[in-house]
């Protein structure tokens, strides 16, 4: 009997561990939205615009300001969410490219420094250990995200990162937004299958 249930427990623990994945986004993209609106005289004071950052890093400025606590809350909390997910997946490239993912993020909870010089220069922003940790991180979960989604190796998922990409490097900021919006939402898509595959095989 202990040796029927063990799967049926197995699974039920990937399903929890899949659950935060599905409202982590969700709170990360409201979380940059509100802070936005709400610093947006400081975040304007830096050159920055809703259309046009000018070379000011968004969302990781947007620690430094009132309130800035949520956003190094909503990096943490979304990068242990997606190492949850993780380790909810089938082992694999997947898995590991997501886990890689969530760490940047939770490495990304490190703040970057006031701008030192010219806000639009990334080097006036990182002048301490915690924000070499930040920008590690945020360039690690940036790419391990793309590698995440085309893991399958299924035209769809190549054809949908590759999308990703082009949005994030060439698209200037509105191809930023795309490029945030559309792997969370992917996140999430995976996260509620996962959480759906395993309820149904309890």
């Amino acid at each position: 009997m202990a040796t029927s249930l063990r799967p049926i427990r197995a699974r039920a623990g990937r399903r929890s561990r899949a659950l935060p994945a599905l409202v982590a986004p969700a709170y990360f993209l409201l979380t940059v939205t509100l802070l936005s609106a709400a610093d947006r005289a400081a975040l304007s004071a830096w050159g920055w615009t809703p259309l046009d950052h000018h070379g000011v890093p968004w969302p990781s400025s947007l620690a430094l300001l009132p309130g800035g606590w949520l956003q190094t809350v909503a990096f943490a909390g979304t990068g242990a969410a997606l190492i949850a997910l993780a380790t909810a997946l089938p082992r694999g490239g997947r898995a590991v490219a997501l886990a890689c993912c969530g760490a940047g993020l939770v490495a990304a909870a490190f703040p970057l420094d006031a701008p030192g010089g010219d806000p639009a220069s990334p080097a006036s922003w990182i002048h301490s250990w915690s924000a070499v940790v930040h920008a590690g991180g945020f360039a690690v979960a940036g790419l391990a995200a793309l590698l995440a989604v085309g893991a399958s190796r299924r035209h769809v998922d190549m054809g949908f990162a590759a999308l990703l990409a082009v949005a994030a490097v060439l698209g200037g900021t509105p191809g930023w937004y795309g490029y945030l919006v559309g792997f969370f939402v992917w996140v999430t898509l995976l996260a509620r299958r996962t959480v759906t595959t395993m309820s149904t095989s309890t």
